[in-house]
């Protein structure tokens, strides 16, 4: 199965997650090998794979499809190969081409607004991967525990999420945290202070408690901003497998 990455997030320090739309069904994929994260060094800036708008072909896959999360396929390591890199220009055309303007729409109506974020009970939704153009892209900042955030306006909705796109972050050298890149995180959030179009890669979290009285459920956040000046973010791929 060959798919083109469009979702490139962090997870705990050193771990990624990965999705992109499939070639062959035109649809979202997540793939899974052995484990829900997949290694740091399998991304592009570190000689890996998988990079934004790489077109990746995963070999055989299994479907481990469970609600949410139905987009999940399982593959061999040993089968991941890197194919190519789709240009600016075509990768912004995929992404319009599958986004939409209603989060229902695309995780179903379990989908339920929380204060500014939105979740998903476990076992319920129709999906768990999406791409959104926002009515409003209200603000991009550095929150107060350290991480990216986004404030938009989707339908009746003003949402405040969690960014957890792998692009404004990097692994300290001195220790085993991610650090936000700065440059990064004002340039884009200039770009969306100018007008610059953007499409958002989204999605749920895997289920977690927010505290001791909650139930585990599904968050929805930002995976990905894709800037139509600049689809592809600036992650080039180098040297693809060397890490592998």
């Amino acid at each position: 199965m060959r798919i083109v990455i469009n979702h490139l997030t962090r997870m705990v320090p050193g771990f990624i997650c990965v999705a992109g739309i499939s070639v062959e069904i035109n649809q979202h994929i997540r793939p899974v090998c052995n484990r829900v994260m997949l290694p740091l060094r399998w991304s592009s800036i570190h000689g890996g794979v998988f990079g934004i708008g790489n077109v990746v072909d995963l070999g055989l896959v299994r479907d481990r499809s469970e609600r949410p999360e139905v987009e999940d396929r399982e593959f061999r390591e040993q089968h991941l190969r890197y194919l190519d890199r789709l240009p600016p220009t075509n990768f912004w055309s995929l992404l319009d081409e599958h986004h939409d303007t209603r989060l229902q729409r695309i995780f179903g109506p379990e989908l339920t607004l929380v204060g500014q974020s939105c979740t998903t009970d476990c076992g319920t939704g129709q999906a768990s991967l999406g791409v959104i153009v926002a009515d409003h892209l209200e603000r991009l900042y550095l929150g107060s525990r350290g991480g990216v955030r986004l404030a938009f306006h989707i339908g009746r909705a003003h949402l405040d999420l969690s960014v957890s796109d792998l692009r404004f972050y990097a692994m300290d050298d001195g220790s085993t945290t991610w650090t936000v890149d700065q440059n990064r995180l004002e340039s884009v959030a200039y770009a969306l202070e100018t007008g610059v179009p953007a499409i958002l890669s989204v999605g749920l979290t895997r289920a977690f408690k927010r505290n001791s009285i909650d139930t585990s459920r599904h968050w929805l956040q930002v995976n990905n901003i894709h800037l139509a000046n600049d689809p592809l973010g600036g992650l080039e791929t180098i040297n693809p497998m060397a890490a592998m």
